[in-house]
């Protein structure tokens, strides 16, 4: 509604603007010396009274709707942007409180915080996702990179609730000793193992152990 009050105030005053050019003229009457006012509309002749066209109002009606399209738009999405400039803040010790067994499950990405409580359930991986709750979800999704893709960007957008608090950052990014290692509770290998790689471990028996 505010919208449509300003949209016809803007028209209003278009319109009063476009009438304001017609101007009265005064002239005698020659037959009976009366005077008699006339509107001119400012061509000179002075015959006929001047009356708002049928252009000038459309025109009016063009530059009020314009004038509100540009306006209104502009006014909302300032609104818009101001709230996205002013993210909730949230400390380190706040997103680990979030973790496992919580009511509500948080995670971060990059200095981003998000409530993923009611993604757990529709998870395609499952209870899987519980292992970054409370923490930092980079670790998990670089070793399932089928997260690395935008769609999944976009899910997780859904979620956001604000931001690290900048005090807990180091050069705008969470400290290496503030996020879990994925690895942490990996059991102790074998020597013998031959590993071609370490984080995850993937590893083989050598031909030497096996049977014949």
């Amino acid at each position: 509604m505010y919208a449509v009050a300003r949209f016809l105030r803007f028209a209003s005053r278009s319109a009063l603007r476009s009438s304001s050019h017609t101007k009265p003229t005064h002239r005698v009457s020659v037959l009976r010396g009366i005077p008699a006012t006339r509107f001119s509309s400012g061509s000179g002749r002075g015959s006929q009274p001047a009356r708002p066209s049928a252009a000038s109002g459309i025109a009016a009606l063009l530059v009020g709707a314009v004038g509100w399209a540009l306006l209104g738009p502009r006014e909302a999405h300032a609104e818009e942007r101001a709230t996205q400039e002013e993210p909730r803040k949230i400390s380190l010790s706040e997103i680990h409180e979030h973790r496992r067994g919580a009511d509500a499950l948080w995670g971060f990405k990059g200095d981003r915080v998000y409530d993923i409580t009611d993604w757990v359930p529709n998870h395609p991986g499952g209870d899987v996702i519980l292992r970054a709750a409370g923490g930092n979800v980079e670790p998990y999704w670089n070793i399932f990179t089928i997260h690395q893709k935008q769609d999944v960007y976009d899910i997780l957008e859904q979620y956001f609730v604000g931001v690290i608090d900048p005090r807990d950052l180091v050069d705008g990014r969470v400290a290496s000793e503030q996020i879990d290692d994925p690895f942490a509770t990996d059991p102790e290998r074998d020597p013998r193992l031959r590993k071609h790689s370490d984080r995850p471990c993937n590893a083989e028996t050598p031909a030497s152990e096996l049977g014949t």
